[in-house]
């Protein structure tokens, strides 16, 4: 029986990097002049529902930056499994965001200021591409009904 082989070795998951926010971005982003409808209509939402949009925004921003590779341009909290709050903190394990027209996973925290005008803390780790087969079931798609 021959030995077994050394170099043989099971395949290793990917590393994933836990990106933590050192700048935050969307109550500057909310600030701009362009931004003043979403700014109104921000203030009608439930607190609840405004920090989900309010990490939307900061998640949208810090993943830009932090990886160049994508232009993401939508964020859904919800999309694999609900989010938990606690208090001002969101946690979505099961976020997916969109780029150039496909959707990868990614887990987020993300704490809002008290006064919900913008983030206080964030941090989130990117997953894997979504098959294009999943996405009907989890409501993502590949481009919004109105472009």
């Amino acid at each position: 029986m021959p030995a077994a082989d050394a170099a043989v070795q099971p395949e290793e998951a990917p590393q994933r990097v836990t990106h933590k926010a050192t700048a935050l971005y969307s109550a500057d982003i909310l600030n701009e002049p362009a931004m003043a409808r979403i700014r109104q209509t921000l203030t009608q939402f439930a607190d609840s529902e405004r920090m989900v949009q309010l990490c939307n925004i900061e998640a949208l921003e810090q993943i830009k930056r932090a990886e160049t590779d994508y232009a993401p341009d939508a964020l859904v909290a919800y999309a694999m499994s609900d989010p938990v709050t606690r208090g001002f903190t969101l946690t979505a394990t099961g976020a997916a965001f969109r780029s150039r027209r496909k959707w990868y996973g990614v887990s987020l925290t993300c704490t809002v200021a008290p006064d919900l005008q913008g983030v206080s803390a964030f941090e989130f780790t990117l997953g894997e591409p979504i098959p294009e087969d999943q996405w009907e079931a989890h409501n993502l798609n590949a481009e919004d009904a109105d472009e």
